[in-house]
């Protein structure tokens, strides 16, 4: 069995969960039968907490963890409580570091789940990202608020991070409208363009049916998806 590193004792709680949730280096050997049973032990309020913690460190040491994550009964289940169990602390906005960390290292393993090959399809088709939109439409400047729609957005890129047919899904709309998907799609683009590294990322890829009038029947009717597209232009011309 490995022994694992200790945070740094001097850093602040939620500095020293944020260094304990950091992935093992690719390659560390890793036990087995122990990352097993804290899948299974997720499925036990009473040691989640604790196999969330530790599977989030192994996420990138075993390359058969987002099938195992996937495919094991009520795994994914157990990751959604988590994720649901925080919306009452985000309206009103009253989040913890603790709770924030925890949530954290359940999307982490949803985010690993959304980067496999054989999983992203499932992944995407259960429509797990729609509970993660809640977190990414807060505003508080928190560093508790910053990591958990940080990491939310990274369970969103690892999703697009392909050349797979669902990783041109707004190509895909301009053939085969869908008004709820389209909204969904402008919103992720709206609040990746708040952070200014996005920003610059979103000049050169952001898809042109976007930027011209190929959703224009559908965007007429939805006053919604009007406001998000045009949050997320204003933000690409704040800086040009």
């Amino acid at each position: 069995m490995m022994t694992l590193a200790s945070p740094d004792a001097r850093a602040s709680p939620a500095t020293q969960a944020q260094q304990a949730a950091q992935p093992s280096a690719p390659g560390m050997q890793v036990d087995r039968e122990e990352i097993l049973q804290w899948i299974l032990d997720l499925k036990d309020c009473n040691k989640r907490e604790n196999a969330l913690l530790e599977l989030s460190k192994k996420r990138d040491s075993v390359p058969e963890l987002p099938i195992w994550l996937w495919y094991s009964f009520g795994t994914m289940a157990a990751l959604l409580q988590e994720v649901i169990a925080i919306y009452p602390a985000i309206m009103p906005a009253n989040l913890t570091a603790a709770q924030s960390n925890r949530v954290c290292n359940a999307l982490a393993l949803m985010q690993c789940v959304a980067s496999h090959k054989d999983t992203r399809g499932p992944f995407l088709q259960a429509h797990i990202p729609l509970y993660l939109y809640p977190f990414l439409h807060t505003t508080k400047t928190s560093r508790s608020f910053e990591y958990l729609r940080l990491t939310s957005l990274g369970v969103i890129g690892a999703l697009v991070k392909t050349d797979e047919k669902e990783g041109k899904m707004v190509m895909k709309l301009s053939r085969d409208p869908s008004s709820r998907l389209l909204k969904h799609v402008i919103r992720c683009y709206s609040r990746l363009s708040d952070n200014p590294r996005a920003q610059q990322a979103l000049r050169q890829c952001l898809p042109d049916q976007l930027k011209d009038e190929t959703f224009k029947a559908i965007l007429d009717e939805d006053k919604s998806s009007r406001h998000w597209l045009r949050s997320l232009m204003n933000n690409l011309a704040r800086y040009e």
